[in-house]
């Protein structure tokens, strides 16, 4: 009966660590699908504005009018950079933690964290 009472409590407090592991893997998922999202519609708002912005057959300062293109041009690169990241992360990282080997989640939720620090700082 006491061994029995030992295999209970193991394996309760494994689905207690399982279900921690999910709610870090699913937190994830969420900030991860919330940048791409933001990151979209920056693209978006700055290819807009792009194509308000008449090209170089104007008189006056270049100055302005090429630092508006290379800040959209990064802000562009930038954008799409952190959407394919996002995508990738949200698939692959869930995919990894639901479906992979033992310790997988655990690993998943590393590369996770080690990716959001990437993306927030581009």
């Amino acid at each position: 009966m006491n061994r029995a009472n030992q295999q209970a409590l193991s394996q309760s407090t494994n689905m207690i660590l399982v279900n921690i592991r999910n709610a870090e893997i699913n937190y994830f998922n969420s900030f991860f699908t919330n940048f791409g999202i933001q990151a979209g519609l920056i693209i978006t708002i700055v290819l807009g504005c792009v194509s308000q912005v008449p090209g170089m057959d104007f008189e006056g300062d270049y100055t302005w009018t090429l630092l508006f293109w290379y800040g959209s041009t990064i802000a562009v690169i930038a954008g799409t950079h952190i959407l394919i990241c996002t995508v990738f992360l949200s698939v692959f990282g869930q995919g990894l933690a639901l479906r992979g080997p033992l310790g997988s989640m655990v690993q998943a939720r590393d590369g996770m964290v080690v990716e959001q620090e990437h993306i927030l700082i581009v």
